[in-house]
């Protein structure tokens, strides 16, 4: 009925002297043979839904526990400690220690059994101290680095860490905000874009990675907020005209070259948008022909418009709103068409709401590009990054869709971030039994499981929190029978 705090240890069974008496009480830090330095331990932090009247507390922000590994526990509540461990790199086996938790607030009794200075030992007698025998399978399995499709989370790399954890969900796709490019930066040799630009192509040449650049939100109308504040119309697409120069200019300043940044003319238009879309694409190829121009639809009234039709041949991608309007019936097979003519498709998804189902919403949503073979993977969004990059939110906010948090200078994630992250690596399993049937000459059970394995989980059964795990296992037995094969 009152507050507890525990100390939460994962450590090695302790070690024995000869004769089989325990050296001393306490184990190592992580598990026997496995390298400590890639284990991160983390706790899960209550957190307000939202900011309207009194609101529920959720378990999500995940940061590093305290240097104690102490958690305080609600009274009729339970605790979280979330164990991270990095595998690539280590060598395949079994590796085991243990869990143990021990109350700060209960008595314990520990009695002297011999020996003087360092030798002298005392066992525990009397604790409610808890162990819970744990162990670790690493198989001889390994994933491919790269995701399945390249990802996008409408989000700067703020730092080192911020693009890690962007990169560790498959991110390739980093964004460069519209109002980074203005007339004044383009006269700075070291203005925000060419910094930003030079920040992320150094991270990513450390893991080995490849990147691409989004300029976002809506191009179009940002050149006429900032460079036609009037709407004077005699100047609309002169502006627009100058504001593509510009983009070119200063991306081309930073050594991107057009065929590695996509620019976003408009996010989630209207019906009413689409005639003036189609001049400003029409202005933007007929100035800087080579550069990939996107949209990003939601499911508004320009679905009642041959929004495909008027603006396919100056559209280089599109990003559709993950709904039954775009991915079923007549207008899917449409999307399909431009799709298989060459133009990339992809998906994204936007909830607002911390409480959106962490089996449906965010580790289906890879398995929902793979079911339907598109370009990216787009979600809204991994981390509110204005105000110079702190954000708004540092915890005095609710999160309004946002998969991470930040905290001062310190990019947090979340329990959401982590499911986003096993839907990430569902789909490695998936291309890594691609890989495995290829090198096998065939395997007819595995091929019949790839041709519907994604089908199952997006269509069939949409909602289980079971299914992508189960899929996962049957990858896993599959990927190891054909290995003992190949090995015979």
């Amino acid at each position: 009925d009152a507050v507890a705090q525990y100390r939460v240890v994962l450590e090695t069974e302790p070690k024995t002297f000869a004769e089989g008496k325990r050296l001393a009480d306490d184990g190592a830090f992580g598990l026997e043979g496995f390298p400590p330095e890639k284990i991160t331990v983390r706790e899960a932090v209550r957190f307000k839904e939202s900011d309207a009247g009194t609101p529920n507390l959720r378990l999500d922000p995940l940061p590093r526990l305290n240097e104690m590994g102490v958690i305080t526990v609600p009274p009729h509540e339970a605790g979280l400690v979330w164990y991270d461990l990095d595998t690539r790199g280590v060598e395949p086996g079994t590796y085991s220690g243990r869990i143990r938790v021990i109350p700060l607030g209960e008595p314990a009794t520990y009695e002297y059994k011999g020996g003087r200075g360092r030798a002298g030992r005392y066992e525990r007698t009397a604790s409610s101290e808890v162990f819970v025998p744990v162990s670790l399978t690493v198989d001889p399995i390994v994933l491919p680095r790269e995701a399945a499709r390249p990802g996008h989370m409408f989000c700067q790399a703020l730092s080192r860490e911020t693009f890690n954890l962007l990169a560790d969900i498959g991110v390739r796709a980093f964004q460069i905000n519209t109002f980074s490019f203005s007339p004044k930066a383009a006269e700075d040799p070291e203005n925000g874009v060419v910094r930003h630009v030079r920040d992320v192509r150094g991270w990513a040449k450390e893991r080995g990675i490849d990147v691409k650049f989004f300029v976002e939100y809506s191009a179009f109308k940002y050149s006429q907020r900032m460079f036609n504040k009037n709407n004077d119309p005699s100047l609309k697409w002169k502006v627009w005209g100058d504001t593509v120069r510009l983009i070119k200019r200063m991306m081309n300043g930073a050594g991107v070259d057009e065929r590695d940044y996509y620019v976003e003319t408009c996010d989630e238009p209207f019906g009413k948008d689409l005639p003036g879309l189609v001049e400003a694409h029409r202005i933007a190829k007929e100035i800087a022909p080579n550069m990939n121009l996107f949209l990003t639809l939601c499911v508004f009234d320009i679905v009642e418009r041959d929004f495909l039709g008027e603006l396919n041949g100056s559209t280089d991608m599109w990003i559709f709103l993950d709904h039954a309007t775009y991915f079923s019936g007549a207008l899917h097979e449409k999307i399909r068409k431009v799709h298989g003519e060459g133009r990339a498709v992809s998906h994204y998804l936007c909830s607002t709401s911390p409480s959106a189902s962490l089996a449906s919403y965010y580790r289906r949503h890879c398995w929902r590009g793979e079911c339907r073979g598109l370009d990216y993977d787009c979600m809204y969004e991994f981390l509110d990054s204005s105000l110079n990059g702190r954000g708004t939110l540092s915890f005095k906010r609710a999160t309004r869709g946002e998969i991470c948090y930040m905290a001062g200078d310190v990019c947090v994630p979340s329990i959401r971030y982590m499911a986003y992250r096993e839907g990430v690596t569902d789909v490695k399993y998936i291309a890594a039994l691609r890989a495995a049937c290829a090198a096998s000459g065939g395997d007819v059970k595995a091929r019949e499981f790839l041709a519907s394995a994604a089908r199952d989980v997006v269509v069939a059964d949409p909602t289980s929190r079971d299914l992508p795990a189960q899929k996962r296992e049957e990858i896993r037995e599959m990927i190891l029978r054909m290995s003992a094969k190949a090995v015979k």
